[in-house]
Parts: structure tokens; C-alpha cells; sequence
């Protein structure tokens, strides 16, 4: 059973807690483990029970997101969040789990997520931010942040309601057709397959190398 997840709003200790320039361990592939938070700000009115979001992933202190530029990286601020009307009041932090070494985020994910590849209802933050979990932590972005998106493709597919409400302003990206998610999600899989196995080479080489160290004390004891 997957931990329960308290979301918590943004506040000026976390804020503080990120650095304002990068360093050494801040760099995209970490020998260590870093800590994986989703943040999440509200945009737009609600409709009912339904709201629409903007997310990101705060891997370790820097924050991953996407837009039309493709992925941005950003050290110790939450860039992607601070030209929305309703940040920081209600952002929300939320902590998910510990990656496990060696991860290379932008790597596995540049290819999906490129320069002008982005759509408002079909390939957007939430869709991004689900990736990097998975690839991080073998979890999808809870439902609850991207039931507006799923609610407005499928109107806008048979009826075409959000160009309607946008006056035309929403144009469907024809850039995104070639992209499936299932397809996005399998080739994941396979990268963090190969990571597994690579540290599991690593752990072998270390194992070996311990017991070659240990032989050789016994040796010159002897």
C-alpha cells in the first residue's frame, strides 16, 4: 500500500530551504538520493467539484516543468509558478518519496517533452509532471490534478466545447499526435530497467572490490 500523501501549502520555509544558484549537487544526474515533491498551483475558475492545475516536480531543489519552450530547469526557485494569480497563496507542496541514485531525468524525458510540443489539453504540465514520476518513482499524477484536462479533451472531441468557450484561442497542437503515452510510459520503463541494472553493477563492482580488500588485509596479516 503507497504511503498517504498530506499536501501542504508553500511556505516561506520552504522557499527559503532552496538554494538561488546552482551547484555541484544540483546537477540533472545524481550519484545520490534525492527527494521527489509535486507542487501545485491552481488556475483558472473551478467548475463544481472540478479544478484545473499547473504542476511541476521539485527533484531534490530543482523544479522540472514544461511549456511551449519545452522542459525548463530552475535552481532554487519555482519558476513556473510565480506568473499564476493564485501562487503562493494556495500552492501546495507535497512530498512523494526518495528517487533512487543515479537518475537521469532530462535525459529520458527531452525526447517526449520537446520545443514546441506543447498542448493545452493533450500534452501540458500535468502530462509531464505524470511522466517524471514515473520515471522517478514508478507512480502517475494522481487524477485529481488533470480531470479538467480529461473532461475538456473529450468535449472538445465531440463537440468541440473549448474552442467554442475559448473564442478560438485554444488551437489543438498538431505536433502532439505523433506522442502516445503508453508509448511515453513503456519506453520509462525500459530506461529505469537499465539503471537498475546498472546499479546493480555497481553494488557487484563494490561487493568485489570489498572482498579483494578484505582478502588482501588477511594476506598481510598472514
Amino acid at each position: 500500500m503507497p504511503p498517504r500523501i498530506t499536501p501542504v501549502p508553500l511556505s516561506d520555509d520552504v522557499a527559503q530551504d532552496l538554494p538561488t544558484t546552482p551547484t555541484d549537487s544540483l546537477i540533472p544526474l545524481a550519484s545520490s538520493e534525492q527527494t521527489v515533491r509535486l507542487v501545485a498551483t491552481p488556475i483558472g475558475p473551478g467548475l463544481g467539484s472540478l479544478q484545473g492545475y499547473h504542476t511541476s516536480i521539485l527533484l531534490g531543489d530543482q523544479e522540472y516543468s514544461f511549456n511551449s519552450l519545452g522542459i525548463h530547469i530552475a535552481y532554487g526557485r519555482l519558476d513556473s509558478h510565480k506568473k499564476l494569480s493564485r501562487y503562493p497563496q494556495e500552492t501546495q507542496v507535497t512530498y512523494l518519496g526518495t528517487t533512487r541514485p543515479y537518475t537521469d531525468l532530462l535525459a529520458v524525458l527531452s525526447m517526449h517533452f520537446p520545443r514546441n510540443s506543447y498542448d493545452f489539453l493533450r500534452w501540458n504540465c500535468n502530462t509531464f509532471s505524470s511522466c517524471c514520476l514515473q520515471y522517478l518513482l514508478g507512480i502517475s499524477l494522481s487524477s485529481h490534478y488533470s480531470q479538467m484536462e480529461i473532461l475538456g479533451t473529450s468535449a472538445e472531441r465531440y463537440l468541440g466545447v473549448v474552442q467554442l468557450f475559448s473564442r478560438g484561442s485554444y488551437v489543438p497542437n498538431p505536433a502532439v499526435d505523433k506522442f502516445d503515452i503508453r508509448k511515453v510510459v513503456d519506453c520509462i520503463q525500459e530506461a529505469v530497467k537499465w539503471e537498475c541494472r546498472f546499479l546493480l553493477s555497481l553494488d557487484n563492482h563494490k561487493h568485489q572490490a570489498d572482498c579483494k580488500s578484505s582478502l588482501g588485509a588477511e594476506n598481510g596479516i598472514r
